[in-house]
């Protein structure tokens, strides 16, 4: 009375099976979304501290241009989220009274180099000379 087919409910078409399976029979590997950098300006830690974030494990970076500070906020591997501060070092200035000793350091430096040696005397035929005096030319 009934007749035993193979039929499968609802039908599926050879061309949704080829689609789901890709090419050669093979599940398609969906593409993977790569980490991004994420570039902000703020304007102070409170705000970089206070900034969301995403669960894509991206990585914002903010920069206060105020502070000369820059702020790194990513997630660790423990999903918490973490707020690294780099700062610039700047020297402070150098006084007069620094530059003073440095200079003094670096002059004894070059005469324990270079000891002093003496410069026998002018003879007596050398004589300083008078500066000669030139008269304008008229009429130029």
């Amino acid at each position: 009375m009934y007749q035993n087919y193979d039929y499968q409910y609802p039908p599926v078409s050879n061309h949704y099976m080829q689609k789901a399976l890709g090419y050669g029979g093979y599940p398609q590997m969906q593409p993977l979304q790569m980490p991004q950098t994420i570039c902000l300006t703020v304007g102070s830690y409170e705000e970089a501290r206070a900034a969301r974030m995403d669960n894509l494990a991206n990585t914002y970076i903010f920069t206060d241009f105020n502070n000369n500070k820059i702020y790194v906020k990513k997630i660790d591997n423990n999903g918490n989220p973490t707020l690294k501060v780099y700062a610039e070092e700047v020297p402070p200035p150098a006084t007069n009274e620094d530059k003073i000793t440095l200079l003094e350091k670096r002059l004894a430096e070059l005469e324990a180099k270079n000891p002093k040696t003496e410069l026998p005397p002018l003879p007596a035929a050398v004589a300083p000379v008078a500066p000669v005096q030139v008269a304008p030319i008229p009429g130029v």
